[in-house]
């Protein structure tokens, strides 16, 4: 499934408990998943499953923008595990 802030609000749960890969960005992890990550079912179930995360592009994510993602996926990380 694809998540970004182009799907609307109520197709979001929907997508997380149906697929087995998720493509995103470090933006929509912060605003969305993370948030939500918890407090429904659908979103707990799909951190659970979280095997791999992979980054495209990685070598760009310096400076400000490198320390936001890194914070956002030491939170996913964490998530992954309580869930």
């Amino acid at each position: 499934g694809i998540m970004d802030g182009d799907v609307p609000i109520y197709n979001r749960g929907c997508i997380v408990s149906q697929c087995d890969l998720l493509l995103t960005n470090p933006d929509t992890l912060h605003a969305c998943l993370l948030p939500n990550g918890l407090k429904t079912r659908e979103f707990k179930q799909f951190l659970s499953r979280v095997q791999y995360v992979v980054l495209d592009e990685a070598h760009v994510y310096r400076g400000t923008f490198g320390s936001h993602v890194k914070l956002v996926l030491s939170r996913l990380y964490r998530l992954c595990i309580v869930a």
